[in-house]
């Protein structure tokens, strides 16, 4: 899945004061009840004014990152909720635990996954036509899982911050 955000420009050059780019793609394999896991990447990239003081540059690049983060990368109430077979169990449990349980005896039912976010930015400073600029790229990748994730499953989000940048070159928003 790639979800294509609001591009201001459309060239590629690092003088774009202003611009903005952000890209996210997931991608996972399993059903809930099977060892799911979905994982993500993408980012956001940012020019500024080469009069912008680095504390608003970076507060911008820190307000962006904070919007981007629940665009896809955390997970949804969904993510917490057992499986069917766990409900199946819950249900069923619920229905005749007081005729199952002998004084003293429990019955449990487990269900649980995890979550991962990395993240990481680079800020360049530099000088193109006689032209100062600032550009900031930061990236996200998270990773998160019901059970133990299938080591085989293709992972097609590994990868640094200027991996992820090139992500949303490619993807051309």
């Amino acid at each position: 899945m790639i979800q294509k955000k609001l591009r201001d420009h459309d060239d590629d050059k690092p003088d774009f004061f202003g611009g903005y780019e952000k890209a996210i793609k997931c991608g996972g394999a399993g059903e809930k009840s099977e060892n799911a896991f979905k994982k993500c990447q993408g980012g956001e990239k940012m020019g500024f004014a080469s009069t912008t003081p680095p504390d608003e540059m970076v507060k911008q690049m820190a307000q962006g990152m904070e919007t981007h983060m629940y665009e896809g990368y955390l997970p949804t109430m969904e993510h917490f909720m057992p499986s069917q077979d766990d409900m199946v169990q819950l249900e069923s449990l619920d229905k005749v635990h007081q005729e199952l349980l002998k004084e003293g005896e429990e019955k449990v039912v487990e269900f649980g996954g995890y979550s991962k976010l990395q993240w990481g930015c680079k800020v360049t400073y530099g000088k193109k036509d006689d032209k100062y600029y600032k550009m900031s790229e930061c990236g996200i990748k998270s990773e998160e899982a019901e059970g133990k994730p299938d080591e085989d499953a293709d992972d097609d989000t590994d990868g640094d911050t200027d991996d992820i940048m090139a992500l949303m070159v490619r993807e051309r928003l």
